[in-house]
C-alpha cells in the first residue's frame, strides 16, 4: 500500500474503526478505498458531506462514538492519499484477500468494485456522457465492469460483461492502476479548456 500519507498502521487502525464505530453499516475498508478511488479517477469534487454518509454506512451526525473523530480524519486523509497516489503512479487498490489452508491466497475486488460503483453513480450524468461519446473511457469502464463494478451509467452504456475465470480477474486487477490513472488524468484534461483534445484519453 504505498501512500505518501497513510502507512499499514493507520490502515489497520482505519481497518479496526470502521469495525468498531460503525459496525457492518459501513462498507468496510476494501469499500471505502474503492469508494474514494472513484472519486479520486471521477469527472468532478465530491465533498465529504456526500461521500462520508456513503463510507459510514448512514450519516455521521447520527453516529455517537468517541472515535467517530479520528476515524474521519483517517478517511480524509485516505481520501487525500489516493489523489497522491494516483498522481504519483503509485496506486494500489485495497483488496480483500483470503487466505487457504494450503498456504495459498487470492485476492477478492468484490468489496472494492461495490465501494467503486457507489462512487459512480454519485456522478452519473458527466460519466454517462463520456461513456457514451469517449472510446478511452469506455475501454476503461469496461475493464471496471469486467472486475465487478455495477452501476447506473456503466449498465446504460456498456454491454454486459461475459463471465471471467481466476486467471483473467487477477490480469484485470494487475491493470486497474493504469486505468484509474488514465481516467483522472481524462477528467482533469477535461477541465482545462486549453487541452488539445488529441492529448486527451484515447
Amino acid at each position: 500500500m504505498s501512500s505518501k500519507l497513510l502507512d499499514n498502521h493507520d490502515f489497520d487502525e482505519l481497518d479496526a474503526l470502521l469495525s468498531s464505530v460503525v459496525a457492518d453499516e459501513n462498507l468496510g475498508l476494501d469499500g471505502v478505498h474503492g469508494l474514494l478511488s472513484a472519486l479520486a479517477a471521477g469527472p468532478g469534487q465530491i465533498g465529504p458531506d456526500q461521500w462520508l454518509p456513503l463510507a459510514l454506512g448512514r450519516d455521521p451526525r447520527a453516529i455517537h462514538h468517541a472515535d467517530l473523530d479520528r476515524l474521519i480524519e483517517l478517511l480524509l486523509t485516505l481520501r487525500e492519499a489516493i489523489d497522491y497516489a494516483l498522481d504519483h503512479y503509485s496506486y494500489e487498490p485495497v483488496l480483500m484477500e483470503h487466505h487457504h489452508d494450503d498456504g495459498d491466497s487470492d485476492l477478492d475486488p468484490d468489496g472494492w468494485c461495490v465501494g467503486f460503483a457507489a462512487g459512480v453513480d454519485l456522478l452519473d450524468q458527466p460519466w454517462t456522457a463520456a461513456l457514451r461519446s469517449e472510446p478511452g473511457v469506455r475501454e476503461a469502464a469496461s475493464l471496471l465492469q469486467s472486475l465487478g463494478v455495477s452501476c447506473d451509467p456503466f449498465t446504460r452504456c456498456l454491454e454486459q460483461p461475459l463471465a471471467i475465470d481466476d486467471f483473467q480477474r487477477e490480469r484485470l486487477i494487475q491493470r486497474l492502476p493504469a486505468s484509474l490513472i488514465e481516467l483522472r488524468q481524462y477528467w482533469e484534461e477535461q477541465r482545462d479548456d486549453h487541452q488539445p483534445r488529441s492529448h486527451r484519453l484515447h
